[in-house]
């Protein structure tokens, strides 16, 4: 019975440690963990107040990062008034905010960033663009931004030679295969064969892990793109 009662103290004592380990490390980018929870109040407080507005987290998220991946127009307004970094990158996977507003095809969010000097055509780790994201979450108001800013409508991803048409098909995007063939898009171009199953499950990864953090940190779950 002491044997038990030692391990269990010994557990909670290493669960505040690590909730406390876990408050310091936040704490070190705390613009981007406000953004994180959507706070905008605490954004406009800590940045009246000189806070670091291109703090980064462990993985790299900044608060433009957080901001464009929520969609949070008002809260990136703040942040590039503020001195936001526009390509910043992530630790894993080497997102700018521009892939991760494409990802979710927030347009509005991607046009802004566009606007503020993001460049259309950088590239994360596995070669993939923001057209391609785009494409892939079906936004056609996103991939006409990116094309309208001097992205190449048959870009090909570095890994398996896919165009954002076939990213869209690959989803049944119809308004963004419209888009981007009234754009010019070469339905002909093929890829390397592989297993696309495997491939979108690869793809997906980063940000299904990504959602899980938001979910579990903030209690909201991340808006999907419509089907």
């Amino acid at each position: 019975m002491t044997m038990r009662r030692a391990a269990g103290s010994w557990m909670a004592a290493s669960l505040v440690l690590g909730l406390v380990m876990g408050l310091s490390a936040q704490s070190a980018a705390p613009v981007a963990d406000a953004v994180m929870r959507g706070d905008e109040g605490a954004v406009r407080s800590m940045l009246k107040t000189g806070a670091d507005v291109n703090g980064a987290q462990g993985d790299g998220m900044t608060a433009l990062h957080w901001a464009a991946l929520n969609g949070d127009v008002k809260t990136m307004e703040l942040l590039l008034i503020g001195g936001a970094v526009v390509e910043p990158l992530t630790r894993i996977g080497g997102y700018t905010p521009l892939h991760l507003a494409s990802s979710r095809g927030h347009a509005p969010i991607v046009a802004r960033l566009l606007e503020a000097g993001s460049k259309p055509k950088l590239v994360t780790e596995t070669g993939v663009q923001p057209i391609h994201l785009a494409a892939q979450a079906g936004s056609a108001a996103a991939v006409r931004f990116l094309l309208d800013r001097g992205a190449d409508v048959n870009a090909v991803d570095g890994t398996h030679g896919r165009t954002p048409l076939v990213f869209a098909a690959s989803q049944n995007r119809v308004d963004a295969m419209r888009m981007l063939i009234e754009k010019g898009a070469n339905s002909l171009l093929t890829t390397t064969v592989i297993d696309y199953g495997q491939r979108s499950l690869a793809d997906s990864a980063a940000r299904q892990t990504r959602d899980r953090v938001i979910t579990a940190t903030t209690g909201r779950t991340p808006v999907a793109p419509p089907q």
